[in-house]
């Protein structure tokens, strides 16, 4: 009974220590499993930390240049505002201007026609003086020709 009771202790010590073997490769194949996990976790999160810090400047750049953008919209828009203000000033100067010639241009046409007619006279005068002057030439020729031909002719 004794040596019955010894083998089956034998056996169940036998059996425990095969468990005991199984569970420690078991547990040594988890540990390998669990350090495998850390490493693929750890360059996961060193992935996911190089990818926030390039999106993080990305998203600064993209700050910056919107910014920039808005700064060139707002002087644009500015300089857009002036201009349409310096346009209206320029066709209210210009409308002005219309008027001003619009209104003068009676005055600037009795001008110009009496300064026409007072030409025309003074040319008139000159012509008459020219006139004068063409007659009087021919007179001198006349006389000239007659004491050439007096003074030739001593018969």
């Amino acid at each position: 009974m004794m040596q019955d009771l010894t083998e089956r202790l034998d056996e169940k010590n036998k059996q425990l220590q095969k468990q005991l073997e199984d569970a420690q490769k078991v547990n040594k194949e988890q540990l390998r499993r669990l350090k495998s996990l850390e490493e693929q976790l750890e360059q996961q999160q060193a992935r996911e930390r190089d990818e926030t810090a390039a999106l993080e400047r990305m998203i600064q750049q993209v700050e910056c240049s919107l910014k920039a953008a808005q700064e060139r919209a707002s002087d644009a828009e500015q300089l857009a505002h002036s201009l349409k203000l310096e346009v209206k000033a320029l066709q209210a100067r210009c409308k002005q201007l219309e008027q001003q010639q619009h209104d003068s241009l009676p005055e600037m046409t009795s001008d110009l026609s009496c300064k026409l007619r007072a030409a025309a006279d003074s040319a008139e005068g000159s012509l008459r003086s020219l006139l004068d002057g063409v007659s009087q030439l021919r007179l001198y020729s006349q006389v000239l020709e007659s004491w050439t031909k007096v003074h030739e002719d001593p018969s």
